[in-house]
């Protein structure tokens, strides 16, 4: 499936030249893999509004691999309608059920094997187990196949009452294929507390 842009799906650019993918969650705010870290990384909403400098990284305090990146300059909202626009990307709260084994998923990213997409990619991906105490997932390929290099950081999204909101990012990528994500819930309070949100 591929989406329009601008979108909250953003796209990290690392020193090395190397991308990952994160979540627009607030105007100066992306959340991404820690994995993704590097000095002198830029995001870009690939929509037209140039590149914004990483000025701030902040590690998961329980060292999961996630992280948030705070931009010196603010990223407006996505405009107009369709995939992720309109609005910052939202996190599931408390009221929201965790993902359990067999859902399916939503991950996107601007991943490819190819040179950069111009458009944005989503894969559905089914949950192969749950570890209740890590706030992992190891999930398994379902319905539109594997995540590919670049889709790291990318959110994790599933519907509730209609509204798409965030549970996690892309992990571990191995052997062509996803091996796990990183959920939210037992980070939500830092989320909340550094962003404001």
């Amino acid at each position: 499936m591929e989406g329009p842009t601008p979108t909250s799906v953003v796209s990290v650019r690392l020193s090395s030249g190397a991308g990952c993918s994160g979540a627009l969650i607030a105007p100066h705010w992306v959340l991404t893999a820690r994995h993704c870290k590097s000095p002198n990384m830029i995001i870009s909403r690939r929509g037209g509004d140039g590149w914004h400098v990483v000025d701030e990284t902040h590690d998961s305090p329980l060292k999961l691999d996630m992280m948030l990146l705070h931009t010196a300059e603010e990223i407006p909202p996505p405009e107009g309608r369709g995939f992720h626009q309109g609005a910052y990307m939202k996190l599931a709260d408390e009221n929201d059920a965790k993902p359990q084994r067999g859902d399916i998923d939503l991950i996107t990213g601007w991943g490819s094997h190819l040179p950069a997409p111009k458009t944005i990619q989503v894969r559905s991906m089914g949950i192969d187990r749950w570890a209740l105490n890590s706030g992992v997932a190891p999930v398994a390929p379902e319905l539109t196949g594997c995540v590919v290099p670049g889709d790291s950081g990318g959110p994790e999204t599933r519907y509730y009452n209609g509204v798409e909101k965030l549970v996690g990012v892309v992990s571990v990528f191995a052997d062509g294929c996803v091996q796990s994500s990183v959920h939210i819930w037992n980070e939500r309070n830092w989320i909340r507390t550094l962003t404001g949100l």
